[in-house]
């Protein structure tokens, strides 16, 4: 989910120390890198759900030396949690 709320569909790749996500190009191909983030810098957080902004099943990972937030959305309660893991 973008700062102003929107719904944005990317692949997120967790390794033992790092965070990395792609947007999926049209037309297939390889994907765009979108950013990283370093895990030993981060906390993760439940997200409630809001039915009115259509978010399920979210979870927040914080930057805690920017405070940055970043909320991200999975497609089953299981799943959410396993991410979270």
């Amino acid at each position: 989910v973008n700062p102003k709320g929107v719904i944005q569909s990317r692949h997120f790749y967790l390794f033992s120390d790092i965070l990395l996500w792609a947007k999926k190009n049209v037309g297939g191909g390889k994907s765009t890198y979108k950013g990283s983030l370093r895990l030993d810098l981060a906390v993760c957080r439940v997200c409630p759900d809001d039915d009115k902004k259509k978010i399920r099943y979210g979870f927040q990972i914080i930057r805690v030396d920017t405070k940055k937030i970043y909320t991200l959305l999975a497609d089953s309660e299981d799943e959410k949690l396993e991410w979270m893991k």
